[in-house]
Formats: structure tokens, C-alpha cells, sequence
């Protein structure tokens, strides 16, 4: 924003203080859809998208089926392609019906495991009490251990992969990963710069997964040099 850009950040249908309706399928087709919606109710025609791991796919979604409203990519740690699936332990027992439900109630631990391993690269720095609220918080509200399960069981099935579509997307994209992501492996941002026919790779020396947090600097200096190169 202080380089002159209008940015919104968007929470999704399930995240964030968003509604986390029940009964919906959720998938990449409805985020690219609630992002479409969201700018043709503020009257934008064309955005620059930016997507963080999960978010990553959703924009790369969104391009692919609505690129007339696509100005550029900035993907960072991007999901959506196979062979990614995190096999951490929680992740695997928690898409088990009801015992899922019982981990997300009563065990934040593996909240807790999670922040640190997209936050760490080497173990030695402890996630603050903040940190973790923050990330918390959100499973104070109506509907988000539903939600929260849905996706979580649902993802790195087709409806949450991207690949088939990606060699399409003509539109610019930056690539940033870190090479000790722990969550999406930095093979996959390799790949991902290899099928997107116009991107730039960025990667960071022993960067994790949340690098936008511990790496700041770095990733705004590379946005902004990349929307300003497109102006």
C-alpha cells in the first residue's frame, strides 16, 4: 500500500472472521469464484493476485478461469500441484471422521506443531503466544471446525490441484519459495516455474514457509519491483 498499490486482503468462505457455511462444497472453483465476485461488487476489471500457500492455488485458479480479470500472479509457497500433501501426523489423523473433530477441540498442539514448522527452519525459534492467538482465533467462530475439517480432508484431491491448467495462464507470475519449506517442498516451486510460460522464480537460502513473515523485506521489495516492471 505505501508503494502506491490498493491491496485487499480477502478472507475466504471458512477462514479468517468469514462466514464458514455448512452444506457447501468447498473447493478452489468456489474461491475463484468468491474472489470474482468480490471485485465485480467493488467494480474492479483486472487485479494483480497475490496468494500464500493455499491461497497461491486459489489465484492460480482464478486465472485460469477468469483470466480477462487477471493483471499478474505473486505466488508464494503456492500449493496446487500433486504430490504435495503434507503427510504431517495430526494432518493424517485429523481427516478421520470424529476423531478430527475431537483434536480440533480439545488438542491445539498440533496447531502449535504447524506454526512452527512454517514459521522455523531449524527448530531454534519459538512461535509467540500472539502468534498463535492470532491463528486461533478464528476457531472461536461459528462453523470452523466444519469447515476447517472439509478442507483439510479435501485437499490434494483434484478439485484442489491446479496442474492441468497451469500451462495455460499467459499472465506474469512471481515465484517466491523457500528452500526449508517444510509444508510445500521448494521441488514444487521449481516445477511450478517450469509449467507457468511466463514466470520468474524467486528462492530464498533457508527460507520456511511463512515467508512473508520472516522474510518481509525481501518479499515486498520483490512484489513491488514485479508490479512496477508491469505498469
Amino acid at each position: 500500500a505505501r508503494a502506491g498499490y490498493r491491496v485487499y486482503a480477502v478472507d475466504l468462505f471458512g477462514h479468517g472472521m468469514s462466514d464458514k457455511p455448512y452444506g457447501i462444497r468447498y473447493s478452489l472453483d468456489l474461491y475463484a469464484l468468491q474472489i470474482r465476485e468480490f471485485m465485480n461488487a467493488l467494480g474492479i476489471r483486472r487485479a494483480h493476485l497475490a496468494g500464500h500457500s493455499m491461497g497461491g492455488a486459489v489465484a492460480l485458479r482464478f486465472s485460469c478461469l477468469y483470466p480477462s480479470m487477471t493483471n499478474s500472479l505473486v505466488l508464494i509457497a503456492s500449493a496446487g500441484l500433486r504430490r504435495e500433501r503434507n503427510d504431517n501426523l495430526a494432518f493424517r489423523l485429523m481427516r478421520y471422521p470424529l476423531l478430527g473433530e475431537f483434536i480440533i477441540l480439545f488438542n491445539f498442539k498440533p496447531v502449535v506443531r504447524l506454526l512452527n514448522s512454517a514459521i522455523n527452519t531449524n527448530g531454534l525459534i519459538a512461535v509467540s503466544d500472539d502468534y498463535i492467538n492470532r491463528y486461533i482465533m478464528p476457531s472461536r467462530t461459528r462453523g470452523y471446525t466444519y469447515a476447517f475439517l472439509r478442507i483439510l480432508r479435501n485437499f490434494g484431491t483434484p478439485p484442489w490441484e491446479v496442474e492441468d491448467c497451469i500451462a495455460g495462464i499467459t499472465r506474469p507470475a512471481l515465484i517466491l519459495h523457500g528452500t526449508d519449506d517444510r509444508l510445500v517442498p521448494a521441488s514444487s516451486g521449481i516445477r511450478m516455474h517450469s509449467l507457468l510460460p511466463d514466470s520468474k522464480l524467486v528462492m530464498v537460502s533457508k527460507g520456511p514457509h511463512a515467508l512473508m513473515e520472516t522474510h518481509a523485506s525481501l518479499v515486498n521489495r520483490e512484489i513491488i519491483d514485479f508490479l512496477r516492471a508491469r505498469r
